[in-house]
């Protein structure tokens, strides 16, 4: 349900989640008045106002689940606000597409980086696992055990979505090969600036991208950013465009776990 007694909408998500931080940088793009709620991860079935997985915006007209479901409807929620999506038809192609390419590859990478398998239990998988257990500590509503930032990179081992979306990276190619996709079609979309595909303000395609990108950064994921390490300056500058954008609402990484400030 909404928050009681205003009426605003509430995003229910985990700090960690780039589908979650897809809705939350939508909200923030729209400057909408709405409450976020880290919800824990034990239990979390009876932790939402309905369905079974983040992220959920309840508003007062009911919920709306997934993070492309809310995206697509914060135009008509809120209309008198910057447009995520243009009227222009080929524009509007263009931004799903980009949309669609993210959660296809940009987010699946993202999952792979942080996979721990039997084969590949590196330092810097472990790492990120850490980082990842110790934000979700930190910001879960109810807390969780001290142990799970460390038990975190082996948690993630054992989620069959979190498998799943290892799977579909593999089918794109190697470690390199991923890199390499990744920044091309990064410097593609950012090219001639300021924002993707030479717009003079952000869309859809900047917001989703900054949702899986920034959050990496703040919490120093070593992986996503040995991906795109070949256009890091290229995309740290439009990222700083992109926060001045979406400032004056809950950030998407809170103050006390930005670790790798802009």
């Amino acid at each position: 349900m909404s928050e009681p007694g205003t009426g605003r909408p509430v995003l229910y998500t985990f700090v960690t989640s780039p589908y979650g931080a897809k809705a939350h940088a939508g909200l923030l793009f729209k400057g909408a008045d709405f409450q976020l709620r880290y919800v824990n991860p034990v239990g979390l079935a009876q932790r939402l106002p309905s369905g079974r997985q983040i992220p959920v915006l309840s508003t007062p007209d009911g919920d709306l689940h997934g993070s492309d479901a809310i995206l697509y409807a914060l135009d008509e929620l809120y209309p008198d606000a910057p447009r995520l999506l243009p009227d222009d038809a080929f524009l509007r192609a263009q931004a799903i597409a980009f949309n669609d390419w993210v959660s296809e590859v940009l987010i699946p990478s993202l999952f792979a980086s942080v996979y721990l398998s039997a084969a590949r239990g590196s330092g810097r998988v472990i790492r990120d696992g850490w980082r990842l257990g110790r934000a979700m500590r930190a910001t879960s509503e109810g807390g969780l055990p001290r142990v799970a930032p460390y038990l975190w990179p082996w948690l993630l081992r054992r989620q069959g979505f979190v498998r799943d979306l290892a799977r579909q990276a593999a089918g794109l190619g190697s470690a390199a090969e991923r890199s390499a996709i990744i920044a091309r079609r990064l410097d593609e979309a950012l090219a001639g600036g300021p924002f993707f595909f030479q717009k003079a303000e952000p869309g859809l395609a900047d917001v989703v991208a900054y949702a899986v990108l920034y959050p990496s950064r703040c919490l120093a994921l070593e992986g996503i950013r040995r991906d795109m390490a070949p256009v890091a300056e290229m995309v740290d500058d439009w990222m700083r465009r992109m926060a001045e954008r979406l400032a004056g609402g809950p950030p998407l990484i809170p103050d006390n776990l930005n670790v790798c400030p802009l």
